[in-house]
């Protein structure tokens, strides 16, 4: 009997349209041996939108993105992050240049980009500085009720080259934004060397838990539920949270917390720092999905108000072994 595959997310069942597979855990952040968890209940449409709309931009643009080079996974492209920001945070190193934005990291080498050609400038409202890179002349205003009048506003301008820091200087004027700059005020930067020689140099990123962060993260779950709990997710209850990751309609609650995933095993001194660790698991509120990249923050989303599950399951995905199956804790009694 040939078996006939629904599209978990659309409900297309044209089989013309399931040439290609799905991964549980995006390919960018792994391979696991050979049980490399991988569907075939998606869509080519689906499997190619969501990809393209969420599964680059969680490899890429977040926190957990950022963390997959230091595992050794780079990426092939140069491409910029664009919600993530990159600030100097150490004092010694950045001396008065300390809160000057970087330009990003190199996705191909893990390397930070130079200093990125911005201006900084004091907000008379918030007391901080507000920093405006060259790359988005264009799309913000300098009120005098904001920042002051020219001449008497507290600004300079950050630069790698002199070039960069007058072409700068002179297109900021052209828009009209009357800089009366008195000169260049570039700053070096003294990175510290650690043990081996190696130059090393501190660095906030700051990233966005957003909607679309979170409809990432729950396509993760969705997929994990399909490929280890089978005809659970075709449940009637789970396609608002399917609609909610293929099209964005609604919200779903979330939390970030900095406790331990694996409850039990985990000890001060020893975490699993290289593995990706995806749970799902009945709470007093519903069903509710935990992830946890690199030992790093732990995401929390309710998936299902109201809901539980016949089964809680946890894995443990490190690149390159297979994947580990687990029990954090005992199940919830109804």
């Amino acid at each position: 009997m040939t078996m006939i595959a629904t599209c978990i997310y659309c409900g297309d069942d044209d089989p013309a349209k399931f040439s290609g597979r799905e991964h549980v855990i995006p390919q960018a952040f792994g391979t696991f041996g050979a049980k490399t968890p991988t569907l075939k209940c998606v869509c080519d449409p689906c499997n190619t939108a969501l990809g393209r709309e969420l599964d680059q931009m969680l490899a890429r643009d977040t926190l957990e993105g950022v963390a997959r080079y230091a595992q050794g996974r780079l990426s092939k492209e140069m491409r910029p992050q664009r919600r993530l920001r990159f600030t100097l945070a150490d004092q010694t190193e950045a001396g008065e240049m300390l809160g000057a934005a970087i330009a990003g990291l190199d996705p191909t080498t893990n390397q930070l980009l130079p200093l990125a050609t911005q201006l900084q400038i004091e907000n008379r409202q918030t007391g901080k500085t507000d920093i405006f890179t060259r790359a988005q002349l264009g799309r913000f205003t300098l009120s005098d009720e904001v920042y002051g009048p020219p001449g008497a506003r507290k600004l300079a301008i950050f630069a790698p080259s002199k070039d960069e820091h007058d072409a700068f200087l002179e297109e900021l004027n052209q828009a009209g934004f009357d800089m009366r700059m008195a000169g260049p005020s570039r700053f070096d930067i003294n990175p510290s060397v650690d043990e081996t020689g190696q130059t090393t140099i501190g660095v906030h990123i700051e990233g966005t838990f957003d909607q679309l962060h979170r409809r990432a993260l729950a396509k993760i779950f969705v997929n994990f539920a399909a490929f280890y709990l089978g005809e659970e997710v075709n449940a009637a209850r789970w396609a608002s949270l399917k609609r909610f990751i293929r099209y964005g309609e609604g919200e779903l609650g979330a939390r970030l917390s900095n406790g331990p995933f694996w409850t039990g095993q985990e000890t001060e001194t020893m975490r699993f720092p290289d593995a990706i660790n995806v749970r799902l698991e009945n709470h007093a509120r519903g069903i509710v999905g935990v992830i946890q990249f690199y030992n790093r923050y732990t995401y929390e989303l309710l998936l299902l108000d109201g809901e539980r599950l016949n089964r809680e399951i946890a894995a443990r995905f490190e690149d390159g072994e297979e994947p580990t199956l687990g029990i954090r804790r005992a199940v919830l009694a109804p």
